[in-house]
């Protein structure tokens, strides 16, 4: 019965040692609004790479279409990167922004505010 336990413990140690082997990714998340200040739904926000990850494959551009609160959210590597965010909507002017990632599975927070077309 021991070697059987003994067995089950090493297993899931295997298990959980595979698990935590693959690292989260970081994210690049916030909202587009519009002036003065409401949330701006399906505005387009495009993802592209300023400078590539240092020791990572270099991610494709992304495109999200925010949700009803205007938010959006991309799934880049956790390693040490500049990207550019573009956001856009029908009627309004788009806006760039830059998002440093510094490394890690961190979370890294860009907000935008669109303002009409004259």
């Amino acid at each position: 019965m021991r070697t059987t336990i003994g067995a089950k413990l090493i297993g899931l140690a295997l298990l959980l040692q595979l698990a935590s082997a693959g690292e989260d990714p970081a994210v690049v998340a916030g909202t587009v609004f519009q002036d003065p200040g409401f949330a701006l739904p399906q505005a387009e926000v495009v993802l592209t790479v300023k400078t590539p990850p240092q020791g990572a494959k270099t991610p494709k551009t992304q495109k999200y279409t925010c949700n009803q609160r205007g938010e959006f959210f991309f799934h880049v590597p956790p390693v040490k990167a500049e990207y550019l965010l573009t956001a856009k909507a029908k009627g309004f002017g788009p806006e760039e922004k830059a998002a440093l990632v510094s490394g890690g599975p961190e979370r890294v927070d860009v907000h935008f505010m669109l303002k009409p077309l004259k």
